[in-house]
């Protein structure tokens, strides 16, 4: 477990002290900052400076569960004032991440040499915690194999890696899980050792968010859809670190 907090760690870990003091009844806690950030959105996004194909996604959850992640309000401590970091007022998270609210990461070449500190206002009762997925850039139609599956976890690993380094990377779980968003009206089934079953059925309205281990299948399955699949992602196997006010 220690070597997932220290993988964590090195995207949402300050350079200096976690707090900072102050007589309000918000307290300013320091999570990370804006190099760390974007580096971990570089090393899932880019192979050689080229896409790899996956986007990062990193939500924001602030616990009791009743409160919104906004009021925690997450921001860049940047000279020229506090940059908000959290999607809109009212933004929530694509789904993956219950009631979490989606960082966006700027990309600001002058904000990145400035390399502000990311900030929390937190209140003595809150906890803030972070979760993040990679999702698939392009799709893949109304059908993909379990081939195909396994290796988009195989190439979040090969990212993992590549952000954690070599050593690190011995010590993290493998990513196991896909989730595919499969669209208003339509169904998902599974061929597999020659039958077919369904695995959703949506008849609803709207979207609904089918997730699956694809070693529980065999290599060979293949998956469809009667509509085009909306989105995959894959959740990162990682723990990352939560943060409050200490007393």
């Amino acid at each position: 477990m220690r070597y997932l907090v220290l993988l964590s760690m090195l995207m949402f870990t300050p350079a200096m002290a976690d707090e900072i003091d102050v007589h309000a009844a918000y307290r300013p806690v320091v999570v990370s900052n804006l190099r760390r950030m974007a580096a971990a959105c570089t090393a899932i996004g880019q192979v050689d400076g080229k896409p790899s194909g996956l986007t990062l996604h990193v939500f924001a959850l602030l616990e009791p569960g009743d409160r919104r992640p906004q009021d925690a309000h997450v921001y860049l401590a940047a000279t020229s004032g506090k940059m908000p970091l959290l999607r809109g007022a009212d933004a929530q998270g694509n789904g993956l991440q219950g009631d979490g609210a989606e960082i966006m990461v700027p990309s600001s070449p002058a904000l990145l040499a400035e390399n502000p500190d990311v900030v929390a206002a937190l209140t003595p009762d809150e906890t803030l915690t972070f979760k993040a997925v990679a999702s698939l850039d392009q799709p893949p139609g109304a059908g993909f194999t379990d081939r195909q599956a396994r290796g988009w976890l195989h190439l979040l690993d090969a990212r993992m890696a590549a952000w954690a380094g070599v050593i690190f990377a011995l010590f993290v779980p493998d990513a196991q899980v896909v989730t595919v968003t499969v669209a208003p009206r339509s169904e998902l089934d599974v061929m597999e050792g020659g039958a077919a079953r369904p695995l959703v059925i949506n008849h609803g309205d709207a979207p609904w968010r089918y997730s699956f281990r694809p070693a529980d299948f065999s290599d060979d399955a293949v998956f469809s859809a009667t509509r085009a699949i909306m989105a995959v992602d894959l959740p990162l196997p990682v723990t990352f670190r939560s943060w409050k006010w200490r007393k």
